[in-house]
């Protein structure tokens, strides 16, 4: 049986499909680009190698897992602070309100303008002259 075992082998060398195959499969990779055999490369790689395998699934579900963590973060963090920007702006609402309204600024030297500055916790000038 050795000698069966052995002439498969070398009539397996001989064959015509494989070698037209193989011809066909080089063609094709020198006429890909760059990225393309780079690409083909990595994707070899991690196809034929089974440790290469479980690297690159471990890559991907880290690298999923700090998108998914460092986006919920930012939304907690940016919804916190626009619902303590809310809260900031309804208990200042009848203040702005009478802003709107054109009522002398709720009765703070000034007028409007004063009233806005110190609401925004910044000093105003009398503009009126009047104290």
């Amino acid at each position: 049986d050795v000698v069966g075992k052995y002439s498969q082998l070398y009539d397996e060398t001989f064959n015509p499909f494989k070698e037209f195959q193989g011809q066909q499969k080089e063609q094709k990779r020198k006429q890909m680009t760059f990225a393309d055999k780079a690409m083909y490369s990595v994707g070899s790689l991690v196809y034929q190698s089974p440790a290469a395998r479980l690297l690159a699934f471990a890559y991907i579900v880290i690298m999923h897992l700090l998108v998914f963590g460092s986006l919920t973060h930012t939304t907690h963090r940016t919804s916190a602070h626009m619902m303590d920007h809310h809260e900031l702006l309804l208990q200042h609402r009848h203040d702005l309100t009478g802003l709107m309204h054109h009522d002398g600024g709720v009765g703070l030297p000034g007028g409007a303008a004063a009233a806005a500055a110190r609401l925004a916790g910044g000093q105003s000038s009398n503009f009126t002259g009047v104290d």
